[in-house]
């Protein structure tokens, strides 16, 4: 059966959100001044109206403490370095809540999904230690 939305279990949560920019379009400098790019800020905010809209009310808290990730992207093309579409994920999922703090992540699986039906799904996962299964 196929995931779709938002799924809430004990101890995971699985979301829908926009395929996240690049490392390399997240951030632009300005006479020596670094600030989120126009790309980036807008990502925030679809995904972050991706996300509300996926949250039962009262029902979702944060995962509590390490945690770990599965992010599967549908493929771009051209072909990208898929480790380039990390970093915004956490930061987002921090942001709305979903996990503590981004640096409690103990372990991460990325992968490309040619049968994803989304841009991009995310499941976070509790994990007592570094060598947690995902």
């Amino acid at each position: 059966m196929q995931k779709s939305g938002l799924e809430a279990m004990a101890n995971s949560i699985t979301i829908s959100i926009p395929a996240p920019p690049s490392v390399n379009r997240m951030w632009r400098s300005h006479w020596g001044r670094v600030h989120r790019s126009p790309v980036y800020l807008g990502w925030i905010k679809q995904a972050g109206l991706h996300i509300i809209s996926q949250r039962p009310q009262l029902l979702l808290r944060a995962i509590p403490g390490p945690y770990s990730l599965i992010v599967r992207l549908r493929p771009r093309q051209p072909a990208a370095d898929l480790d380039n579409f990390l970093k915004a994920i956490p930061d987002l999922l921090q942001a709305h809540g979903l996990i503590e703090n981004d640096r409690l992540c103990r372990k991460i699986l990325m992968l490309w999904d040619e049968k994803l039906d989304v841009d991009c799904r995310v499941t976070i996962r509790a994990t007592r230690s570094y060598i947690d299964s995902a």
